[in-house]
Protein backbone atom coordinates (compact mmCIF):
# COMPACT_ATOMS: atom_id res chain seq x y z
CA UNK A 1 0.00 0.00 0.00
CA UNK A 2 2.86 2.03 0.76
CA UNK A 3 4.58 1.67 -2.24
CA UNK A 4 1.12 2.43 -4.63
CA UNK A 5 1.02 5.49 -2.79
CA UNK A 6 4.12 6.56 -3.47
CA UNK A 7 4.01 5.98 -7.17
CA UNK A 8 0.86 8.41 -7.12
CA UNK A 9 3.12 10.83 -5.73
CA UNK A 10 5.47 11.20 -8.16
CA UNK A 11 2.70 11.01 -11.13
CA UNK A 12 1.54 14.31 -9.22
CA UNK A 13 4.70 15.37 -8.48
CA UNK A 14 5.35 15.27 -12.81
CA UNK A 15 1.73 16.83 -13.76
CA UNK A 16 2.90 19.58 -10.87
CA UNK A 17 5.89 19.97 -12.66
CA UNK A 18 4.90 19.97 -16.02
CA UNK A 19 2.28 22.70 -15.33
CA UNK A 20 4.57 25.05 -13.78
CA UNK A 21 6.92 24.71 -16.94
CA UNK A 22 4.13 25.79 -19.07
CA UNK A 23 3.49 28.62 -16.87
CA UNK A 24 5.58 31.19 -18.93
CA UNK A 25 3.82 31.23 -21.88
CA UNK A 26 1.11 33.02 -20.69
CA UNK A 27 0.97 36.58 -22.16
CA UNK A 28 1.45 39.48 -19.64
CA UNK A 29 -1.13 41.64 -22.04
CA UNK A 30 -3.82 39.91 -21.09
CA UNK A 31 -4.14 42.22 -18.01
CA UNK A 32 -4.77 45.48 -18.12
CA UNK A 33 -2.17 47.82 -16.69
CA UNK A 34 -3.17 49.90 -14.07
CA UNK A 35 -3.26 53.06 -15.46
CA UNK A 36 -3.90 54.45 -18.72
CA UNK A 37 -0.41 56.19 -18.59
CA UNK A 38 1.28 52.80 -18.96
CA UNK A 39 -0.51 51.90 -22.34
CA UNK A 40 1.85 51.89 -25.00
CA UNK A 41 1.97 55.07 -27.34
CA UNK A 42 2.07 53.58 -31.10
CA UNK A 43 2.33 55.86 -34.54
CA UNK A 44 -1.11 55.70 -36.94
CA UNK A 45 1.31 55.02 -39.60
CA UNK A 46 3.06 52.16 -37.99
CA UNK A 47 -0.35 50.37 -36.08
CA UNK A 48 -2.01 50.31 -40.25
CA UNK A 49 0.95 48.89 -42.06
CA UNK A 50 0.71 44.85 -42.25
CA UNK A 51 3.90 44.43 -42.16
CA UNK A 52 3.49 45.33 -37.98
CA UNK A 53 0.68 43.20 -37.59
CA UNK A 54 2.65 40.90 -35.09
CA UNK A 55 4.60 43.58 -33.57
CA UNK A 56 1.25 45.73 -32.38
CA UNK A 57 -1.49 42.81 -31.77
CA UNK A 58 -2.13 41.74 -28.42
CA UNK A 59 -1.23 44.89 -26.62
CA UNK A 60 -2.91 47.31 -24.34
CA UNK A 61 -2.28 50.14 -26.68
CA UNK A 62 -2.46 54.02 -27.33
CA UNK A 63 -3.59 55.83 -30.34
CA UNK A 64 -4.03 59.02 -31.29
CA UNK A 65 -5.98 59.73 -34.88
CA UNK A 66 -9.35 61.94 -35.57
CA UNK A 67 -12.50 60.79 -35.89
CA UNK A 68 -14.12 59.43 -38.43
CA UNK A 69 -17.66 58.19 -38.85
CA UNK A 70 -20.19 56.05 -36.86
CA UNK A 71 -20.88 52.15 -39.20
CA UNK A 72 -24.64 51.14 -38.81
CA UNK A 73 -23.27 47.78 -37.55
CA UNK A 74 -19.99 45.90 -36.32
CA UNK A 75 -19.32 43.07 -39.35
CA UNK A 76 -16.46 42.39 -37.00
CA UNK A 77 -16.00 38.69 -35.91
CA UNK A 78 -17.09 38.59 -32.14
CA UNK A 79 -18.32 41.79 -31.59
CA UNK A 80 -21.95 41.91 -32.26
CA UNK A 81 -23.81 45.00 -32.95
CA UNK A 82 -25.93 44.31 -29.93
CA UNK A 83 -23.68 44.84 -27.69
CA UNK A 84 -20.38 46.98 -29.61
CA UNK A 85 -20.70 49.88 -31.49
CA UNK A 86 -18.08 50.07 -34.43
CA UNK A 87 -16.60 53.55 -35.48
CA UNK A 88 -13.63 54.69 -38.07
CA UNK A 89 -11.01 56.69 -37.41
CA UNK A 90 -8.28 58.37 -39.76
CA UNK A 91 -4.62 60.46 -39.80
CA UNK A 92 -2.92 62.12 -42.85
CA UNK A 93 -6.32 60.68 -45.08
CA UNK A 94 -5.05 56.74 -43.69
CA UNK A 95 -8.49 55.31 -42.36
CA UNK A 96 -9.38 52.25 -39.86
CA UNK A 97 -11.99 50.90 -39.48
CA UNK A 98 -12.18 47.90 -36.95
CA UNK A 99 -12.57 50.23 -33.56
CA UNK A 100 -15.03 48.46 -31.44
CA UNK A 101 -16.78 50.70 -28.73
CA UNK A 102 -18.69 48.73 -25.86
CA UNK A 103 -22.34 50.30 -25.90
CA UNK A 104 -21.89 51.17 -22.23
CA UNK A 105 -19.40 53.40 -23.07
CA UNK A 106 -20.14 54.91 -26.53
CA UNK A 107 -22.07 58.15 -25.42
CA UNK A 108 -18.96 60.28 -26.50
CA UNK A 109 -18.97 58.55 -29.80
CA UNK A 110 -22.22 60.62 -30.59
CA UNK A 111 -21.18 63.97 -29.47
CA UNK A 112 -18.11 63.80 -31.90
CA UNK A 113 -17.72 65.73 -34.81
CA UNK A 114 -16.03 64.01 -37.91
CA UNK A 115 -12.11 65.15 -37.92
CA UNK A 116 -12.03 66.00 -34.57
CA UNK A 117 -8.47 64.91 -32.72
CA UNK A 118 -9.18 61.97 -30.07
CA UNK A 119 -6.87 59.60 -28.41
CA UNK A 120 -7.92 55.52 -28.42
CA UNK A 121 -6.94 53.66 -25.24
CA UNK A 122 -7.52 49.69 -26.12
CA UNK A 123 -6.41 46.32 -26.60
CA UNK A 124 -5.78 44.74 -30.30
CA UNK A 125 -7.31 41.73 -30.84
CA UNK A 126 -7.04 39.52 -33.94
CA UNK A 127 -10.01 38.57 -36.21
CA UNK A 128 -10.07 36.17 -39.21
CA UNK A 129 -12.97 36.51 -41.84
CA UNK A 130 -13.39 34.70 -45.09
CA UNK A 131 -15.09 35.44 -48.75
CA UNK A 132 -16.87 32.77 -50.74
CA UNK A 133 -14.64 30.29 -48.49
CA UNK A 134 -11.24 31.69 -49.16
CA UNK A 135 -9.84 32.71 -46.20
CA UNK A 136 -8.87 36.53 -45.85
CA UNK A 137 -5.63 38.05 -44.32
CA UNK A 138 -6.00 38.40 -40.90
CA UNK A 139 -7.24 42.00 -39.54
CA UNK A 140 -6.47 43.86 -36.37
CA UNK A 141 -9.06 45.06 -34.25
CA UNK A 142 -9.07 47.63 -30.80
CA UNK A 143 -11.40 46.57 -27.92
CA UNK A 144 -11.60 49.66 -27.01
CA UNK A 145 -11.29 50.87 -23.10
CA UNK A 146 -11.25 54.72 -22.63
CA UNK A 147 -11.69 57.61 -25.82
CA UNK A 148 -10.99 60.88 -25.04
CA UNK A 149 -11.00 64.13 -26.67
CA UNK A 150 -7.84 65.97 -27.35
CA UNK A 151 -7.95 69.48 -27.45
CA UNK A 152 -5.86 72.73 -28.63
CA UNK A 153 -3.08 72.63 -26.44
CA UNK A 154 -2.92 76.70 -27.52
CA UNK A 155 -6.03 78.98 -26.28
CA UNK A 156 -7.07 79.94 -29.53
CA UNK A 157 -9.70 82.90 -29.52
CA UNK A 158 -11.57 84.35 -32.95
CA UNK A 159 -9.37 86.55 -35.11
CA UNK A 160 -9.53 89.86 -34.90
CA UNK A 161 -11.58 90.82 -38.31
CA UNK A 162 -11.28 94.72 -38.29
CA UNK A 163 -10.82 96.35 -41.78
CA UNK A 164 -11.12 92.88 -43.33
CA UNK A 165 -13.99 92.71 -46.54
CA UNK A 166 -16.60 90.36 -46.13
CA UNK A 167 -17.27 88.84 -49.74
CA UNK A 168 -19.55 86.25 -49.12
CA UNK A 169 -22.66 84.71 -46.72
CA UNK A 170 -24.02 80.97 -47.64
CA UNK A 171 -26.14 79.00 -45.53
CA UNK A 172 -25.48 75.31 -44.28
CA UNK A 173 -27.96 73.60 -42.73
CA UNK A 174 -28.32 76.11 -39.23
CA UNK A 175 -25.24 77.29 -40.05
CA UNK A 176 -24.49 81.17 -41.49
CA UNK A 177 -21.13 80.82 -42.96
CA UNK A 178 -19.33 84.61 -43.60
CA UNK A 179 -16.27 84.67 -45.81
CA UNK A 180 -14.04 87.66 -45.20
CA UNK A 181 -10.96 88.56 -47.24
CA UNK A 182 -7.49 90.93 -46.37
CA UNK A 183 -4.68 91.09 -49.16
CA UNK A 184 -4.31 87.81 -49.94
CA UNK A 185 -5.59 86.05 -46.65
CA UNK A 186 -8.78 84.55 -46.39
CA UNK A 187 -11.13 83.29 -42.76
CA UNK A 188 -14.29 81.87 -43.07
CA UNK A 189 -16.52 81.99 -39.94
CA UNK A 190 -19.49 80.33 -38.89
CA UNK A 191 -21.88 81.25 -36.59
CA UNK A 192 -25.09 80.12 -35.31
CA UNK A 193 -27.60 82.19 -33.80
CA UNK A 194 -25.42 85.15 -34.55
CA UNK A 195 -22.52 83.73 -32.17
CA UNK A 196 -19.41 82.59 -33.73
CA UNK A 197 -19.13 79.16 -32.96
CA UNK A 198 -16.07 78.00 -35.59
CA UNK A 199 -13.55 79.49 -38.22
CA UNK A 200 -10.78 78.04 -40.49
CA UNK A 201 -8.36 80.43 -42.13
CA UNK A 202 -7.16 79.97 -46.09
CA UNK A 203 -4.81 79.75 -48.19
CA UNK A 204 -3.94 76.21 -46.53
CA UNK A 205 0.21 75.47 -46.55
CA UNK A 206 1.11 72.91 -49.26
CA UNK A 207 1.39 69.82 -47.56
CA UNK A 208 -0.85 70.63 -44.62
CA UNK A 209 -4.26 69.56 -43.90
CA UNK A 210 -7.18 71.82 -43.42
CA UNK A 211 -7.82 72.78 -39.82
CA UNK A 212 -10.80 74.14 -38.28
CA UNK A 213 -10.89 75.68 -35.37
CA UNK A 214 -14.92 75.32 -33.34
CA UNK A 215 -16.47 76.60 -29.84
CA UNK A 216 -18.53 74.39 -28.50
CA UNK A 217 -18.88 75.17 -24.93
CA UNK A 218 -19.69 78.88 -25.90
CA UNK A 219 -16.58 80.62 -23.88
CA UNK A 220 -15.26 81.91 -26.43
CA UNK A 221 -12.17 79.43 -26.30
CA UNK A 222 -12.10 77.83 -29.88
CA UNK A 223 -10.18 74.97 -28.42
CA UNK A 224 -11.39 71.76 -30.28
CA UNK A 225 -9.87 71.22 -33.79
CA UNK A 226 -11.23 69.37 -36.72
CA UNK A 227 -9.00 68.39 -39.48
CA UNK A 228 -10.06 68.11 -43.20
CA UNK A 229 -13.86 68.89 -42.24
CA UNK A 230 -15.32 72.66 -42.89
CA UNK A 231 -18.50 72.74 -40.39
CA UNK A 232 -18.39 72.56 -36.71
CA UNK A 233 -21.06 70.08 -36.47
Amino acid sequence: MKKKFSVVSVVALIILTGCAAQSPIVKTQQVAPPSFDEYVNIPFKKFTNRMFLNDVKDKYIRLDADFGYLYDATRVGGYPSEEWVRIQIIKDSIGFDNVMVPKSESDLIFELMRGEAITIYGKTTVWSSSYKGIKQPDEIAIRVTKVERRKSQNSTTIPDITGWEMVNIQNHNDLEIKTYHNGGKTIIIQYKGGQPIGFWKAPIPQGQAMTTYCDKDGDGNFETVLTNNPYCE
